[in-house]
């Protein structure tokens, strides 16, 4: 048996060395590709950790909610999360900084992420041990300085949006203070190796734009400072951010964690972070869910209506804005013929009262108004 096994492999020994080579072939590729991968997990994790520092969470809005905010989620149930975390207020938004230059030529880096922070947000970064930016400081990242040119003891302008919760483009927008210039003296550029230089939240190959400034300042330009009710400001109003840093104990990150994170969310959430209000109008006997923004977005209307018919209470979607002018077709005199500003509402007209039919004064109702006509 063993001769015949023998005198098998010598005859078919062409077929067999190729079989051979081949196994050993895709052996060391497939080892070499193992290899390969586990050496770019590792660069990717180092580069990622370098990136974000400490952080392991991050709650990024694109509007502005109270600043209390990050105090709340650190007072919630951390338990979920590892019990050590931490939790510090910023804002990130997008600008561009620009540097004047001899002759009067500027240079000019756009699309710069811009973070305004506290010491405890700064401390989550891999800063190098350097101190957090104060009070009308600036520290710029290495490409950010080396696009615009800058260097310690440079005065650069940063130029950022200014914040509207209503659209610019609709007829109650702001349109008269698009952007605003804040002129800082750079104190320091970031090395290429220290980690906040590559701070970014979205990940990429090339170093990102990036500065960083004191929060309290950015705060105060952007006019979301902290307002204490006065004679001059009869309504008080908070300090707002963007933005929240976390920084937990377990960077092993899982979908159970981000779950967590956004259960302690919406447990420190509240109406005015949604820049929204409840109105009792006590008279007609109904409550108005009405927000800052102009348009309640389609996600919170659902909620409010999901809350309306859980606790039994009819509910009606509305809408409310200007009018440029109202023309009576019917008449030709100039004076009589339109009505400028005019309030329109859309109503469902269907829904029983109050939430449909409008009382006027002398308790007239409303006539209800078909498609294609208006009523008043």
């Amino acid at each position: 048996m063993l001769a015949y096994i023998i005198r098998s492999l010598v005859h078919y020994r062409r077929t067999n060395l190729v079989v051979m080579l081949a196994v050993a072939i895709s052996t060391s590729v497939i080892g070499g590709a193992l290899i390969v991968g586990d050496s770019v997990r590792h660069t990717l994790r180092w580069m990622t950790e370098q990136r974000l520092g400490q952080i392991t969470h991050v709650l990024h809005s694109p509007g502005f909610f109270r600043q209390q905010m990050a105090e709340d989620m650190s007072g919630g149930n951390l338990a979920p999360l590892g019990g050590d975390c931490s939790f510090a207020p910023a804002i990130l938004i997008t600008g561009s900084v620009e540097a004047k230059k001899e002759n009067d030529r500027i240079r000019r880096a756009g699309n710069v992420s811009l973070l305004g922070l506290d010491a405890t947000g700064w401390q989550m970064l891999n800063n190098d041990g350097q101190a957090a930016p104060a009070e009308n400081e600036l520290i710029l990242g290495y490409r950010t300085a080396n696009e615009i040119g800058a260097s310690p003891g440079d005065e650069v302008s940063l130029w950022i949006e200014v914040p509207s919760s209503i659209p610019r483009d609709s007829l109650l927008g702001e349109r008269d203070e698009v952007t605003i210039e804040i002129v800082l003296n750079v104190t320091r550029v970031l090395p290429e190796d220290v980690g906040a230089s590559r701070f970014d939240l979205n990940p990429g190959q090339q170093l990102p734009y990036n500065a960083f400034l004191n929060l309290g300042l950015l705060q105060e330009r952007l006019g979301i400072e902290e307002i204490e009710v006065s004679r001059r400001n009869p309504v008080a109003s908070p300090a707002k951010i963007n933005a929240v840093l976390a920084s937990c104990g377990d960077k092993e990150f899982t979908q159970k964690q981000a779950d967590d994170f956004q259960r302690l969310v919406q447990e420190s959430i509240t109406l005015t972070d949604l820049e929204m209000r409840i109105r009792t109008v006590e008279e007609d006997g109904f409550l108005s869910v009405e927000t800052k923004r102009m348009i309640l977005q389609d996600a919170l209307a659902d909620a409010v209506l999901q809350s309306a018919s859980k606790l039994g209470f009819a509910s009606a979607e509305t809408t409310v804005y200007l009018s440029n002018e109202i023309y009576a077709v019917d008449r030709t005199d100039p004076d009589e013929r339109y009505s400028m500003y005019s309030i329109i509402a859309g109503l469902p007209f269907e829904a029983a009262p109050p939430l449909g039919s409008i009382r006027l004064a002398e308790d007239i109702v409303l006539p209800p108004a078909v498609s294609g006509e208006a009523s008043g």
